[in-house]
């Protein structure tokens, strides 16, 4: 998501991913683990599920250290958001080492 910064009268300036030394991609293999934008993920300890929606990875940075962007979604329906404001961030996100230890694919 772009931040829009207002310099001064005459002048904006978009923050981007891209403009912040990090690439959007649509798909990232890291550690035999394969993410892609739309893929859903569960975790035991967990009572939603997450769809990822967005994949960040710094140019100098390794892939295991990518941000993985997305929301909570219903456990029996994938295309229902689910968001409680006491328990979730409303642009969470987590590093890919991170699903890599706790969160498995759901196969549809």
């Amino acid at each position: 998501m772009s931040k829009k910064f207002n310099v001064n009268e005459t002048m904006d300036i978009i923050v981007t991913a891209e403009t912040r030394g990090e690439e959007r991609v649509k798909e990232l293999k890291t550690d035999g683990w394969f993410f892609r934008i739309g893929d859903v993920y569960s975790n035991p300890y967990q009572a939603s599920h997450f769809k990822i929606t967005d994949i960040i990875i710094s140019k100098r940075g390794k892939p295991i250290d990518a941000k993985i962007y997305g929301y909570r979604v219903h456990p029996n329906d994938h295309t229902q958001e689910v968001f409680d404001p006491d328990v979730y961030e409303e642009n969470e996100w987590h590093r890919a080492w991170h699903f890599n230890e706790h969160w498995g694919l759901e196969t549809p």
